[in-house]
Order: C-alpha cells, then structure tokens, then sequence
C-alpha cells in the first residue's frame, strides 16, 4: 500500500475511517481545492511589493493548511503530555511540592505559554489517578511490570499507519494501554455502545475507544513482548484468558478513570475491519455515515448525506413530510397551548413525544455540517477569500480590566474605598486545596480521616439539571422528579395526549 497516515488514518481519524470510509475521497477532494486556491494568493504575489508578498504568502500557507490546523488547546495538549512522559520516566514518585517547583515542568510551561493553573487542575490530578491505578494493579497482579511512555506504534498491513502510545503497561497479568485527555469539553469513554437490531434494539453491543484499540493493535504488532498473543480467548466461556485494558484519563472532566476491559479477540477482529475500511477508502468508497466520529472532522461540510445533496434531501424530505402532518393536524385542531405541533395518529390522538424526537433528528441532521462550514469559511475569509453574502467582522470587545493592579488598588483607597470593599479573595477550589494538602503530607485518599475534616467544609458539585443524549449515551438516564413528570402530565392532558 502507499503512504497511507498523513492522508487516510491515523489514532485520531481510525473511527472516522472505519465508519465512513468515503470521507476520504471527501478529504482528497477538498484539499485539492485548497491547494488550488492557494496557488492563486502565491501567483498573485509575484506582481506584489516585497512586504504584501509576505503577506499574501503566509495567507497561502495558512489555507493550504487549513484541514489541518493546530489550535491553542491542541498545543496546551502536546505540552501537558510531554511533562506527563518527563514525569514518568522519573525513578520515583515525586511529592506536589517537588512537581509543582521542578524546573525543567516550569520551562515546559513557559515555551508552550500553558498557565500555571494547569498544574493543578492537570497535571497533578492526572499524576495522583496513574499511580494510584498502577499501585492498585500491582496489589492485584504482582509487583513485575514494564512500562513504555509515548511510544511510537507501527498499525499492521497499512504502510505508514502508525501513532503514539501515551503509556504502555504490562504487568503478569493483563496489559494496559492509557490515554491522556486534557480537555475540559465533552467526556471521552474508554467505550461506546452500540443499538442492537430489532427486535432486541433496546439493547446493545459495546466496544472498546476506536482510537484506544488503534494504539492497542499497533502497540501488539510493534512491542508483541508486552501482550501475550499466544492466549487470544476463551472460545467456550468467552472469558478474556488476556486482558487487555484501554484506560482514559481525563482530569479536567471527571475525577474517575473511564476502563473498558478489550480481548486478543477484539483487537483481532478490530484491525481486520479496519484494513478492510483502508482498502475500501482507496478504491474510491462512496460509503458514508454520520456518527460520533463526524466531530471535529472537516469533511462534515461536505458530506454527501448533508442537507443540501440529493441524498441528505431525501433525508429530509422524510422528516419535513412528517412535519407537514403536524402542522396540518394543529391547524384543523386550532392552537392548544404552547404545545400546539403534536403529531395525528391513527385514533386520532396526538404524539407529542414523536413530535419532539422528529425535531430532534433535524437538528441532528443540519448541526454537524453547519458548524463546520462555518469554520471554514472563517479561515477562508481571513485567509483573503470571498464567500458570497458574508464578511469578516470585530468580534465585541471583551469586558475592561486594569492596567496595574496595585496601582489601581492604591488609587481606590485614596478615594475612600476600605480594603474589603476594593478587593475580592476567595479560597482555592476543593480540588486545588486537595492537592495542595496532599503535598503537605495529608492523606486526601476518599473516606481518609484528613479528608473527612477537609468535607465537613465542602459544599458537593451537584448536576446543574439534566441534557438530552442520544439512547446509547454511557451516561445513567437521568430520573425526572415526579413534581416535574406531574406538569407536564397535566399539559399533555390538556392537548388531547394523554387521558
């Protein structure tokens, strides 16, 4: 095969590869485009002054490699993982105090502008959850391990498809492959699930991360001595006779790790399709699907199931026909309340519940491509493109902050201004004095006697309410209280739904 990584699949785009093998084409096709347009900002230099070449250089630079754009937090990522692997290629265990002054995690911080905050909110926390997992693997499984930190894995029977394992582990009994996410958005799982077919769809298959059992079947072909491929499963009982462990830590997110026990078996079953995926993407494939693997992807904007395509159109003309019912139904009915688009069926009764998952699937549906066209149509504006119909604006200035805070605060006393009314402090958060108390040696361990003085004091996070997900969203459904269930039993009373 031919150099296959940078263009088709990497750890980062296994998932969208191995569901939507299309997006390739899409990518090639875009790309293409981009070059092109490029090519035209580099000619037009040619006849500029000096600097306004530069320019218009620089403009080329940056739209030809647009599809592949780092951001801020993707640099704050690289940093934060290059002091994880400092850290654990330490012979010891560091106290807080020593990692939070060692200097050479300091300079790391300053080269890559990452704020000190995140050695607390970050560093620290993931550092406490990996060794307090291996600590608890070796009581289990014996104290001999060996240990590979962001190591490079070479993907079998794809040319050039390889990635990094941030931490590779064997120990006597299992081998373990571990993620850091350092993102404060959206919880990555160490698994997903997957709806069974009818008429058993109210159940599902799981799987292990795509992106974690990539790095794990690399890990396998590159460093086979930390695996023991000689024990794929238990065809009889189908127990894993070797575990493999695909462990996510996240500590900006969750205070727990995500692990999803894989087999041999899986792993095997995992690359096959994914070669088959490869081959598949290129030759062509015009198979395509929308899933979670659609984010952060730029071939969203294009994607033949969009709205705007003959195939995405008739997508929609399946919802849109259902929604001219609703309407129809609510006019001859007249207006019923705020809820006044429910759905007619057969007895004549209205489905509100229908109603609302209809409208859902339309956003679902127009989200996705419409978040990311916007985004490249940004970088193409200010890269000197036109897009018919839209502009590049000021965004609104940011709220007003001092030039000097001490200056200000003496200028604030001179007019009268006592020192609690000109100044805000607060304590650290309860995450952040954990940590620190830690470092002074006090046991922060949950249900330690140190840790209950420091809770008498601690107010719990408590869920801001309740979002919509999909069914097979990892998340435990979320149980309305029955104040809530009796309003809106009586509003659906009221629209003919329910009796």
């Amino acid at each position: 095969m031919p150099d296959l990584h940078s263009r088709i699949v990497g750890g980062s785009t296994a998932s969208r590869v191995l569901h939507c093998p299309g997006s390739v084409a899409i990518l090639d096709n875009m790309q293409f485009q981009l070059d092109q347009a490029a090519d035209e900002l580099l000619a037009s230099a040619l006849t500029m002054p000096p600097e306004a070449a530069k320019v218009q250089e620089q403009k080329a630079e940056a739209l030809r490699g647009s599809l592949n754009q780092s951001s801020s937090y993707a640099d704050e990522g690289t940093a934060l993982h290059t002091v994880m692997e400092y850290l654990l290629g330490i012979d010891e265990v560091l106290p807080d105090n020593k990692v939070s002054s060692d200097r050479e995690i300091i300079k790391i911080f300053m080269e890559n502008n990452v704020e000190f905050d995140r050695m607390h909110d970050a560093v620290l926390p993931a550092y406490h959850q990996f060794n307090e997992y291996l600590d608890k693997v070796l009581a289990e499984d014996g104290d001999e391990f060996k240990l590979r930190v962001e190591s490079r894995v070479e993907f079998p029977d794809i040319d050039d498809a390889f990635g990094t394992c941030d931490v590779l582990i064997r120990t006597s009994k299992r081998t373990i492959v571990w993620d850091w996410k350092f993102g404060a958005g959206v919880p990555v799982d160490a698994s997903y699930k997957v709806p069974k077919p009818a008429p058993d769809e109210d159940q599902f298959d799981e799987f292990g991360n795509d992106q974690l059992t990539y790095y794990a079947v690399a890990a396998l072909h590159t460093h086979p001595e930390y695996f023991n491929d000689d024990q794929i499963a238990d065809s009889v009982s189908g127990n894993p006779l070797w575990p493999v462990e695909l462990v996510i830590c996240q500590p900006r997110v969750r205070d727990e790790l995500s692990i999803y026990t894989s087999t041999m078996q899986e792993l095997d079953d995992f690359k096959l399709d994914l070669v088959e995926a490869v081959e598949e993407a290129l030759n062509g494939s015009t198979t395509y699907k929308l899933g979670k693997w659609c984010k952060f992807q730029a071939c969203q904007s294009q994607c033949p199931l969009r709205a705007d395509t003959p195939v995405g159109l008739e997508r929609l003309a399946s919802k849109l026909q259902k929604l001219q019912g609703v309407h129809q139904a609510a006019e001859s009915l007249g207006p019923a309340g705020p809820y006044h688009q429910p759905e007619v069926r057969e007895d004549n009764r209205l489905d509100y519940a229908e109603t609302l998952a209809l409208m859902l699937d339309l956003g679902e549906i127009l989200e996705p491509y419409l978040s990311e066209a916007a985004k490249q149509a940004y970088t193409f504006l200010e890269a000197g493109g036109r897009v018919p119909g839209y502009k590049l604006v000021p965004k609104r200035a940011g709220h007003d902050k001092w030039q000097d805070d001490d200056k200000v605060d003496a200028f604030l006393g001179r007019q009268g201004l006592s020192v609690d009314e000109r100044r805000v402090v607060k304590p650290v958060t309860p995450a952040v004095a954990r940590t620190l108390l830690k470092s002074k040696g006090l046991d922060m361990k949950e249900g330690s006697k140190d840790r209950k003085l420091l809770e008498k004091y601690v107010q719990p996070g408590v869920s801001s309410g309740s979002t919509i997900a999909k069914s097979d969203d990892p998340r435990p459904e979320y149980v309305s209280s029955s104040a809530a269930v009796e309003e809106i039993a009586a509003k659906l009373k009221q629209i003919g739904v329910a009796k």
